[in-house]
């Protein structure tokens, strides 16, 4: 017979938000000459994290257009004509870093997962409650002298 769900076209509630290991995210880690980082607020975690997100995969989108695009979204930070400096693989995701000249204009496009979003200096980002991914950047910049 099986199970009662299994004829509906939604996956059991406690099973809608599961997202398997092996569908990681990608993202921008935004920085200026300052040192300030962008940053955004997911509205359902509550803590700021890097603008980040999953690939369309309609879209076929490469690793660094899902970066762009989903910074886009978050904050409104247009990226597409900006070269990235490095990679950096974290914990959840992996991350585009690109050196900005100075602080964007941020508009919050995706206002139904990010609830802030706005440029953080390295200190201010210590005293904020942030996802794994931005703790372990902190952490690697420290142990590099930055």
């Amino acid at each position: 017979m099986g199970l009662p769900y299994m004829h509906t076209s939604k996956f059991p509630r406690p099973f809608q938000c599961y997202k398997p290991l092996n569908q990681k995210v990608y993202g921008s880690i935004c920085m200026t000459p300052m040192n300030t980082v962008l940053l955004v607020k997911g509205r359902k975690s509550g803590k700021w994290s890097f603008p980040k997100g999953h690939k369309h995969k309609v879209y076929a989108e490469t690793y660094l257009e899902c970066a762009v695009r989903e910074t886009r979204e978050e904050t409104g930070v247009d990226l597409s004509d900006t070269s990235h400096v490095s990679v950096h693989r974290l914990s959840v995701g992996e991350y585009y870093l690109f050196e900005l000249q100075g602080e964007l204009p941020i508009v919050i496009e995706d206002t139904s997962e990010i609830e802030e979003a706005r440029w953080m200096s390295l200190e201010d980002m210590s005293n904020v409650a942030c996802n794994v991914d931005v703790n372990n950047f902190l952490s690697r910049l420290q142990r590099h002298g930055c």
